[in-house]
């Protein structure tokens, strides 16, 4: 039984086919709808399995998500580190090799970036010998092959007949497999479990093109996405990622301050948030509630929400009062605005045509121009209270509960300050640009962005309920006696700052929206 056999997965390696897709997330982490690779690979296999687990680049981040779906699948693993990854001379044969104390029984051999169907596995395991999984690729590439009793690598096109070795065997003869492997390991560094599968007694156990995803480029990393949309959701960026892994939800995150404060904060938002667990130095947990995001919610909830807030932030006329004398703060102006010039710069960097003098026909100042004459005194004049931090309405869950909502994804600190206070007008900023870019829309692509000769044009889609529940956002900032200028600027600066966290095109969108946002905010002062 499957179940009772061991797995080895080679999770080491640098993934140099994705290359270039934008991720500081390794391989094994990167994300097929709401599960990263790797916990897709575990998923196809019955709880009691027992995995052996190779580790290299990234190491600790690989192995939290592993131990993380391991007690989820109540499976069992074990772990090796391997320095194949980073030393010359060294490649996927000498990690496989650093697994043979651990597989002195028959086992699966199981590639992290393959995914393949649990039927294929189960037919897999009843063979009594050495077996490989075959099929046609479904992407253009470099396989393995058998021609002629011998391992050749083959270049494939989607079109191709011939089948390639998919990156899954059962070694049945695990003796005979780890000699084989120990004798060759010079001839090829990278050759991996190959070189200790005999050819000319293998058997292949063939499978439908279909049936086979290779993730490891990035054209097979985009039909594995594509095949499981996630239902909430959640535009990638390239430090961080949610995932639902089990009955939870998996926080992950590159910088493990990020979440230590995190977890900080949680604590003194509580019960506006979920109580949340830490799992690692780049994860914590917490439990997956039934509900639906505001964004998905009737067209009423939006004045629901804003009846919540007035008690999440415990609106006083003190703290709304919009000319009531406030001391500039600090933090703020760094917040504000050192944090906007460095991301502005780092952007630019990658991207100097978009410092731009017209935007959709309209002259505009260029962008730094434009950021001398913001009042940056006047938007580091801020009024505390009890802050989230990212009020998007796909981070708000309406549940049903004596509170009506659960808010998710809460800002780990706020100028700084890992405290449960922040600056009300940045709530506010938040709240409108998860109403002016909705991420359904976004995620279906319906937005454009074009840049020629120092000129961009942009155009975007809002549905008619975001633009209502704008038009009451707008009232209850008038009603409150907030600043409404203020929440417009702070709006625009947002989507500056957000500009770089993001993949392209939707990075370069971002940009020139908050550009023009802020031309036509400064104009209404």
């Amino acid at each position: 039984m499957i179940s009772r056999s061991r797995v080895f997965i080679p999770a080491a390696g640098l993934g140099s086919r994705i290359d270039g897709g934008g991720s500081l997330l390794p391989k094994p982490l990167r994300s097929i709808g709401s599960k990263p690779l790797l916990t897709r690979v575990m998923d196809l296999y019955p709880n009691g399995t027992s995995f052996v687990i190779g580790l290299g680049f990234k190491a600790s981040w690989v192995k939290q998500v592993a131990m993380i779906t391991a007690k989820a699948n109540n499976q069992e693993v074990d772990f090796f580190e391997t320095d194949s990854w980073e030393v010359p001379g060294k490649g996927l044969t000498d990690t496989v090799l650093g697994a043979q104390h651990f597989l002195q029984e028959r086992f699966i051999f199981h590639a992290v970036d393959t995914l393949v169907s649990p039927k294929t596995l189960a037919s897999l395991f009843l063979s009594e010998q050495d077996t490989i999984v075959v099929g046609q690729p479904t992407t253009n590439g470099s396989y393995r092959a058998l021609s002629n009793g011998q391992w050749k690598k083959v270049s494939f096109e989607p079109s191709s007949r011939q089948l390639a070795y998919t990156g899954v065997a059962l070694i049945q003869d695990y003796e005979t497999f780890w000699k084989k492997l120990s004798e060759r390991k010079r001839l090829e560094e990278n050759e991996g479990e190959v070189l200790g599968i005999d050819p000319e007694t293998c058997l292949s156990f063939e499978i439908q093109g279909g049936e086979w995803v290779d993730c490891g480029n990035l054209a097979g990393l985009a039909a594995a996405q594509a095949n499981n949309v996630r239902e909430d959701i959640v535009l990638e960026r390239n430090n961080e990622a949610i995932w639902h892994i089990g009955s939870e939800m998996i926080k992950f995150h590159v910088d493990e301050i990020f979440i230590r404060n995190r977890a900080l904060r949680a604590t003194q938002l509580r019960p506006f948030v979920p109580e949340i667990h830490v799992r690692g130095p780049n994860t914590y947990s917490y439990p997956r509630e039934n509900g639906i995001t505001l964004s998905a919610g009737e067209i009423g909830a939006f004045h629901q929400f804003l009846k919540f807030l007035e008690d999440f932030w415990d609106l006083t006329p003190s703290l709304t009062k919009a000319n009531s004398v406030v001391n500039v703060d600090s933090r703020y102006l760094d917040f504000y605005q050192k944090k906007t010039y460095v991301r502005v710069k780092e952007f630019l960097e990658k991207y100097p045509a978009y410092d731009v003098t017209s935007i959709n026909d309209r002259t505009t100042s260029r962008i730094l121009e434009l950021l001398k004459t913001v009042n940056w005194d006047h938007l580091a004049r801020v009024k505390l209270t009890r802050a989230h931090g990212d009020l998007h309405p796909d981070n708000i869950l309406i549940v049903n509960s004596s509170l009506g909502f659960t808010l998710l994804d809460w800002r780990q600190d706020i100028a700084g300050s890992s405290g449960k206070e922040g600056d009300i007008y940045y709530d506010l900023a938040k709240i409108k640009h998860g109403l002016i870019v909705d991420h359904g829309l976004v995620a279906k692509g319906k937005f454009t962005v074009a840049i020629e000769s120092k000129k961009a044009k942009y155009e975007m889609q809002q549905t008619s309920k975001k633009k209502q529940w704008q038009s009451e956002l707008e009232d209850f900032i008038s009603r409150s006696e907030l600043d409404s200028q203020k929440v417009d600027l702070i709006t625009s600066l947002i989507f500056l700052n957000i500009a770089c966290l993001h993949h392209s095109p939707y990075d370069e969108f971002l940009f020139v929206l908050g550009h023009d946002l802020l031309q036509k905010s400064l104009k209404n002062l």
